[in-house]
């Protein structure tokens, strides 16, 4: 939660889209609200707030990442 909670109001609202391309059942448009029903769900959310999901460019291809290492240029 501490991590949530240190996202900008612009992240927060970046973060139901961003989760919904790889988990498209976690976030209900209804309600506005992550549904959350399982430890892998719980699983995935947290991969979604911690950026590990991404699409190949090339290939597009969904993939959740097993590390994260920040690439400097």
């Amino acid at each position: 939660m501490a991590r949530y909670n240190s996202f900008s109001d612009e992240r927060k609202q970046k973060l139901p889209t961003y989760v919904s391309k790889y988990c498209p059942s976690l976030f209900d448009e209804e309600t506005q609200k992550f549904k959350i029903d399982s430890e892998k769900e719980l699983t995935e959310l947290l991969n979604g707030m911690n950026q590990r999901y991404y699409t190949t460019e090339i290939d597009e291809e969904k993939r959740l990442a097993n590390s994260v290492t920040v690439v400097e240029n």
